[in-house]
């Protein structure tokens, strides 16, 4: 089982939000992360400064893109 201190430094390649709520993020150490975000209680947070933001909360996301 991956361990978040395995993640420490790693870069996100891709992170890809569905409809459903679920995100998943791929690392450049080769892992992939799937968040079911459709959960009750769940929320995701998905940042990028000055760039974007992404939040999902039982499902329902929403997406900012900073100017």
């Amino acid at each position: 089982m991956l361990q978040l201190g395995e993640l420490t430094g790693a870069t996100v390649v891709s992170a890809v939000a569905f409809k459903s709520g679920l995100v998943r993020v791929v690392f450049n150490t080769g892992h992939h992360l799937i968040i079911r975000g459709g959960d009750p209680g769940v929320k995701i947070e998905i940042r990028k400064p000055n760039d974007f933001y992404y939040s999902c909360l039982a499902g329902v996301g929403e997406m900012s893109v900073i100017d």
